[in-house]
């Protein structure tokens, strides 16, 4: 059994805080701020007080920087840490009113982008794809938005069917993703992907208590 060293883990956070910031700056991917308001996970189900402490700073200096964004993932990524975070305190309009902005703008792009046989926010499948169903999911549910829910879980649906082949899991890989015209990387796999449609099928599963998705 191995120890757990929680100053170490407010250690190891810290430095990525100081990394994150460097994230503010206009050459930073845009996806990597929004994982850092993941960390809410810290202060919404931790009652360890440094832990809070430093999740609510991480938290209060990148959400106002993460509204202004515009890539798909770094609002799949915020929206999934603020939902976390209303969950244990729901009465904070603002970060309700961040979700409510970029679940909308999430719900956009997939109606601009998506057909009939493309269920997909971009014109490609690349990386962490999950995320952004599972976004609307968690948010559609939280707020009661079935239209919401609902386009979150066919695009989930639909991914997963993508990467099913011959019966067997096959997960895009990263050299060269899959892109509308049927063009896929077969290999350069990444764990990335089974750990993210994890979570969202668990999340569709929670939700909807249908047991395809279990």
């Amino acid at each position: 059994m191995y120890g757990f060293d929680r100053w170490a883990v407010v250690g190891c956070c810290r430095d990525a805080l100081r990394l994150e910031c460097r994230a503010m700056s206009d050459l930073a991917p845009q996806p990597i701020l929004p994982q850092a308001v993941s960390s809410k996970k810290l202060r919404a189900r931790s009652d360890d007080r440094a832990l809070q402490q430093f999740s609510n700073s991480l938290f209060e200096k990148t959400l106002p920087v993460v509204t202004q964004f515009s890539s798909p993932r770094a609002w799949a990524f915020t929206l999934l840490g603020v939902n976390e975070y209303l969950r244990r305190f729901d009465g904070d309009r603002h970060v309700s009113q961040v979700r409510d902005h970029l679940a909308a703008e999430l719900m956009r792009l997939f109606r601009e982008v998506s057909t009939a046989d493309w269920v997909w926010f971009e014109d490609i499948l690349t990386y962490d794809n999950a995320k952004l169903p599972h976004a609307l999911i968690i948010s559609g549910a939280a707020t009661d938005d079935q239209a919401m829910l609902a386009q979150g879980l066919s695009s989930l649906q639909w991914l997963v069917e993508q990467q099913i082949i011959g019966g067997r899991v096959s997960l895009i890989g990263n050299h060269g993703w899959l892109d509308r015209n049927g063009n896929r990387a077969r290999f350069d796999q990444q764990p990335i992907e089974a750990m993210a449609t994890i979570e969202a099928c668990a999340a569709a599963y929670r939700i909807t208590g249908e047991e395809a998705w279990y």
